[in-house]
């Protein structure tokens, strides 16, 4: 992806410069480089995947990642719009509406997804080189659009403006 080229780059210049506020002996300058180095390495592209009910965006990353961890079936089944994000450790954080973690083992998923309610958006770490090799950018499995849950709703108006590029699906029966 060229804005990950384009971070990378970004991220060296960085270097450099930090290399020379050192050797001009900038205490301030090199402070606050460090801290726009690590705003740079900390931030997050976030690729929200959309799309009606049932058009198969939690099997498309499903897929893309090589396991079947998001749930998949006739109804909607995607409760909490969910980020993939790359961790040598897995866990699942669930937010609550004080935008407090919650941390639970990858096998609680199901659990989680039964008190959704409970919850605005989850943050899964999965050890999975796809998620690793498209960092900073970061997967959203995102409820479907048409759902009369005022959940799903909302969490699509979450990730609405927060979003940097989207993924939009369409089921086969309902493309052209």
């Amino acid at each position: 992806m060229q804005i990950i080229t384009e971070r990378a780059k970004y991220l060296q210049l960085l270097e450099q410069v930090a290399s020379l506020a050192k050797v001009a002996q900038s205490d301030a300058m090199s402070t606050r480089i460090s801290a726009l180095t690590e705003s740079v390495r900390k931030g997050e592209l976030l690729i929200p995947i959309v799309g009606g009910f049932s058009a198969g965006k939690s099997t498309l990353l499903n897929t893309l990642m090589g396991r079947s961890l998001l749930p998949t079936a006739i109804r909607p089944e995607t409760a909490l719009a969910t980020e993939l994000h790359y961790g040598d450790v897995e866990y699942i954080d669930a937010f609550d509406s004080q935008n407090q973690a919650h941390r639970y083992e990858i096998s609680q998923f199901a659990e989680i997804n039964n008190n959704a309610a409970n919850y605005t958006h989850l943050k899964i770490y999965l050890n999975c080189s796809l998620l690793r090799d498209i960092e900073p950018a970061v997967l959203v499995d995102m409820p479907g659009f048409e759902s009369p849950l005022d959940l799903h709703n909302k969490a699509i108006d979450y990730y609405l403006d927060k979003g940097c590029l989207y993924v939009g699906l369409i089921s086969c029966q309902d493309g052209t």
